[in-house]
């Protein structure tokens, strides 16, 4: 269904296109195939760094991780390839073993001896420090984000989180961070950092805010007073 719709829009005639055409794949109906094909090789070039926006909202999305790994596969990206392999590698745990060990054996070609000998240690659960970032490309900072926010789940999950709560905590930040005018998803996220006591996932959240010059409401102060009184 999605490769009927781009053709039609893009693979006639490319001269016909809008200079400065920039396709929009969030526009399009959500794509259920593991490895999604487009007729418009712009689309499909783009697709990849709209899973990983998708991923930053919510990290445990399963078929977008496998999606842009083979996106990335197929387009013979090996740094971002195993960023994103690492990505799912930390979300999954100890989960998914027969997964993660085939998506691995499909990449190994593109990665070099030291990225495959860490993704296979971390799938035989032998990495000492499973929830590390990798360095990858600078050309890749929507991985990079996306690993970030993997990496502060865990540690999150690890905590006080559990799963239940993990993606609502996960929407909430995201609907601040997009508008932190908006007092209903602020009253919310304020209202589980209070009520579970996520005093480090507060402060984590009231520096980011703070570092972008946000005028905040006294709400937010007012937290922070409660968490400096819990904690004397």
């Amino acid at each position: 269904m999605n490769t009927q719709i781009v053709k039609s829009a893009a693979s006639a005639d490319n001269s016909a296109l809008p200079i400065g055409y920039q396709p929009e794949p969030a526009l399009l109906p959500p794509c259920r195939k593991v490895t999604p094909q487009f007729s418009d090789p712009l689309l499909q070039q783009a697709y990849p760094g709209f899973l990983s926006r998708k991923l930053q909202r919510n990290p445990r999305d399963l078929l977008a991780h496998v999606q842009r790994i083979r996106l990335l596969r197929q387009a013979g990206q090996g740094d971002a390839c195993y960023a994103a392999l690492n990505a799912l590698f930390q979300i999954l745990g100890t989960s998914g073993q027969a997964l993660r060990k085939r998506l691995l054996l499909q990449c190994r070609l593109l990665l070099n001896k030291q990225q495959h000998q860490r993704l296979e240690q971390q799938l035989l659960g032998e990495d000492a420090a499973p929830y590390s970032l990798p360095v990858v490309d600078a050309a890749y900072t929507d991985i990079q984000g996306t690993l970030a926010i993997v990496a502060q789940t865990h540690r999150t999950t690890d905590s006080k989180v559990n799963v239940l709560l993990e993606p609502q905590l996960s929407r909430l930040e995201s609907m601040v961070r997009s508008d932190p005018g908006d007092k209903q998803a602020c009253s919310e996220l304020l209202g589980l950092y209070q009520q579970y006591k996520l005093r480090s996932e507060f402060t984590a959240m009231h520096a980011e805010l703070l570092s972008r010059r946000f005028a905040l409401p006294e709400d937010w102060q007012a937290t922070e007073r409660m968490f400096a009184c819990d904690q004397a």
